[in-house]
């Protein structure tokens, strides 16, 4: 590809330095500012990851103290190879060609089981990492989460001016989830999470999963990542797997309550995921994102049902599905 920032001559330098060649090849692209590219050595027997993000200050980069502090907990995340932080360039290891969404599809039922309760027991790893910076000072308390739903708001309330639809945002529904908000965020202990934990960010390679992408973790309740994995808009596991991994956990954790609060925390988390992709799909211009609505509202439905919360969350969904995805016409 061609480089046109940073410097096309430094990306080079800083890659053939490594043993890599300057070809790349750019990465899927997702929610984040970051860029990600494929390159190889220079003898074609290895891959590695580079990462471009501008600016980039080394000793204030999250990801480096985060993947610190996931390998010491033994989970398997991308080794570091090589970095310069002045021009925001950052080479890791490749953690495979595939991503769990495109994996799955490949694997049989016996592997995308055991798959996924190894996602589950690193789940409980990063549960069990003391709380340090930057992590310990980033929160999942009741205003950012209130926040992710006000910004839902904002994005449907974008979308009907648009599309000059009318979707049923009535007070009781955002009364019940500012209530929902407050109990999410008084919930103890609070313990370490990656925040986006899902198909598209753990990675599939010959030597097993490695999961990416999690320079955003913060403190906050247990079900965060759960919840993600197994209500994951772009990859559904089906009912078996995400009652096995649901009752796994509740058995290691020794936890004999507790399901109220997931599907809380599920509504809460993929309302989340609903307003990013209405945002980066309408906002953004990033077309692909439009794709996972009507997933992420059918995983709505499955949650609604499992919680069996108030009217006002199932009007909004069915005007969701009657009317939104009509006017997309999706």
């Amino acid at each position: 590809m061609t480089w046109t920032e940073p410097n096309p001559d430094r990306v080079a330098d800083f890659l053939i330095s490594h043993g890599y060649s300057s070809t790349a090849e750019p990465l899927r692209i997702e929610g984040s500012t970051r860029r990600y590219y494929r390159v190889r050595s220079t003898d074609g027997s290895r891959s590695a990851v580079l990462c471009v993000s501008s600016p980039f200050v080394e000793e204030n980069d999250d990801f480096l103290s985060i993947t610190d502090q996931l390998h010491r907990a033994g989970i398997r995340v991308p080794q570091i190879l090589g970095i310069r932080p002045e021009e925001g360039l950052l080479l890791q290891s490749d953690g495979g060609t595939h991503d769990v969404e495109q994996w799955f599809p490949t694997a049989s039922r016996d592997e995308q089981k055991s798959a996924y309760r190894s996602f589950v027991s690193d789940i409980l790893k990063m549960q069990s990492i003391p709380l340090e910076p930057p992590v310990a000072a980033r929160f999942f308390d009741f205003e950012k989460l209130n926040w992710e739903m006000e910004f839902l708001f904002e994005r449907v309330q974008e979308f009907m001016r648009l599309h000059r639809v009318d979707i049923f945002l009535s007070f009781e529904f955002r009364m019940f989830l500012q209530e929902v908000c407050a109990a999410l965020g008084a919930q103890e202990p609070a313990v370490f999470v990656h925040r986006d934990l899902h198909s598209r960010n753990i990675l599939s390679g010959s030597d097993g999963f490695t999961i990416i992408d999690y320079q955003d973790a913060r403190t906050g309740n247990r079900y965060y990542d759960l919840v993600s994995l197994l209500f994951d808009p772009y990859l559904d596991p089906g009912k078996e797997i995400r009652d096995d991994c649901i009752q796994y956990y509740f058995e290691q954790t020794g936890l004999e309550k507790g399901r109220g609060i997931l599907y809380l925390q599920a509504l809460q988390r993929i309302l989340k995921a609903l307003g990013s992709y209405l945002y980066l799909g309408l906002e953004q211009k990033k077309e692909s994102y439009l794709q996972c609505i009507e997933p992420a509202i059918a995983r709505l439905e499955v949650i609604m049902h499992l919680g069996r919360f108030p009217d006002s969350v199932f009007l909004f969904l069915l005007d969701c599905r009657r009317k939104l995805l009509p006017a997309l016409d999706l």
